[in-house]
This record gives C-alpha cells, sequence and structure tokens, in this order.
C-alpha cells in the first residue's frame, strides 16, 4: 500500500529559487532510493486565508474565530511563502528501509559554510497511508 511522507514549509521569498534547486536535488536522491513521486506546490496567496474553501455555515460558526489555514498552520511570517511537499512511496516498508540511507547519503548533507534555506525546526512534517486515491 502506498505511502506518502508529508512537509508543510515556510520559505522565505527570497530564498524561494534556492528551495526550488535544493527540492530539486533532493528529489533525484530520493528517487534512487525508491520513491515514487515528489511533489512541492506553493500555496496561492489568492486562497491564503482559506475562506474560499469554507461553507457559508462553517463561516458563521466561526465568526469572530480566524479561519484556520495553511499560513496558520506554517507559522508563516511576513515574507515568507508557503510549501507544501509530498513524496509518495511504494510502502511504508520501502521508505523505512531507505531513509535511513537517504539522511546519511553526502548529497543531502549540508555543505560547510551552506546557509539555510528555511528553518528546520518549524518545518511540520507526518507520514500518511493512503485513504483513497481516485
Amino acid at each position: 500500500m502506498p505511502y506518502v511522507d508529508c512537509y508543510l514549509i515556510p520559505v522565505p521569498e527570497p530564498k524561494l529559487e534556492a528551495y526550488r534547486r535544493f527540492s530539486t536535488e533532493m528529489a533525484a536522491v530520493y528517487r534512487e532510493y525508491g520513491a515514487g513521486r515528489i511533489v512541492d506546490c506553493l500555496l496561492d496567496a489568492g486562497t491564503a486565508d482559506g475562506a474560499a474553501f469554507h461553507a457559508d455555515g462553517a463561516q458563521a460558526d466561526l465568526a469572530g474565530t480566524p479561519l484556520r489555514d495553511f499560513r496558520a498552520a506554517a507559522a508563516a511570517r511576513t515574507g515568507e511563502v508557503v510549501v507544501v511537499s509530498w513524496t509518495e512511496w511504494p510502502s511504508k516498508a520501502v521508505r523505512d528501509d531507505a531513509l535511513p540511507r537517504i539522511l546519511a547519503d553526502a548529497r543531502v548533507q549540508p555543505k560547510d559554510g551552506e546557509e539555510a534555506i528555511f528553518e528546520g525546526r518549524r518545518l511540520v512534517a507526518g507520514g500518511f497511508h493512503m485513504l483513497i486515491d481516485q
């Protein structure tokens, strides 16, 4: 059964292109170890407040309480964009076998003097079992 690692990442806008290069390089490494698909999505600023995705009744129920949205969930600050990323694996067993080897691979280690693209401690991550795939 497929397994998916998901990430919610606040990225400083000026570092978005560096993030794109980093993620492209990491995707190639992850694929070598068995990952199937690696996807990065950039939050559309026009939908960032989440209002378009809540029914009128739900909005009324939340009167006075801000709607939850990806910017809030990512604790994004002014000048940051939100990236939602996921890695699809053939199974949790493949992922569990590959991940320690990926993390030990020199290609995923920071280079000496390399500046961080985003604050790793602010990354939100989780592993998910596939529920539906239509």
